[in-house]
């Protein structure tokens, strides 16, 4: 069980419109020249507790038990905070042995958030989901599910390298958009249905030393099924 109070200054100093869009989409006039801030500026303050359970092993790069996560964050308006908003967060993974060498490792997660302000919505793309641009989607509802299947290439000594193919699959929105005009603007806050339900492929190596536990580097091509494209990232000091 663990709790923590948390604070930051939100500020804006470089506003741009996003690929594609005009002025006059964003403001509704077509003589400005002003580009609005994506949110509101001031003190972000809150309290988050999160109860974790975790049987998880790892060893040369193998995976093997669960991790189970619930949390609850909410602002501090008691400390001056100049949002209000909870988030809620379930998480859960399991990794599995296959055939003595290869792993298996699941995730699945559910977030969803009441007035959420910019800086702390739901953000998909890159490594949590590989196909898509670094935060490319956002919102302050998400769901989201990993599957990766890796196997040994080769080892040297304490120096091991594996491949994996993996699938992400993800469901991100903004659950209250049409109550919140000051996010109409942005990509994608109009979308709803099965629009926001975006899935991406593909296949990437994790090298790893036996003296530490998590790999060393990560090299990942993922194809974005919807988005039609493909993206190429590197990881170095990959975390769970």
């Amino acid at each position: 069980l663990d709790a923590r109070v948390r604070g930051a200054h939100v500020a804006y100093s470089k506003v741009r419109l996003a690929e594609g869009a005009t002025i006059d989409e964003v403001t509704g006039d077509p003589t400005s020249t002003v580009v609005p801030a994506p949110g509101s500026e001031g003190w972000d303050i809150s309290n988050q507790w999160s109860l974790t359970y975790d049987s998880r092993a790892n060893f040369n790069g193998i995976s093997v038990g669960s991790k189970l996560v619930a949390s609850i964050e909410k602002s501090l308006l008691a400390l001056g905070s100049d949002y209000d908003y909870t988030l809620l967060t379930f998480r859960a993974e399991r990794g599995a042995r296959v055939l003595a060498r290869h792993n298996l490792v699941v995730k699945t997660q559910f977030n969803a958030g009441r007035n959420v302000p910019f800086q702390q919505e739901y953000l998909t793309g890159g490594t949590a989901m590989r196909g898509y641009i670094n935060g490319q989607l956002r919102g302050d509802l998400q769901a989201a599910a990993n599957a990766e299947y890796s196997f040994p290439l080769f080892s040297i000594k304490g120096f091991s390298m594996r491949g994996l193919g993996f699938w992400d699959s993800a469901y991100t929105t903004f659950l209250d958009g049409e109550d919140r005009p000051d996010r109409d603007f942005l990509p994608g806050a109009e979308k709803r249905g099965l629009d926001p339900f975006k899935n991406s492929v593909g296949l990437g190596v994790r090298m790893y030393l036996k003296q530490i536990v998590l790999p060393l580097l990560g090299l990942d091509v993922g194809y974005g099924v919807e988005r039609n494209a493909f993206e190429v990232y590197l990881a170095i000091g990959l975390t769970d």
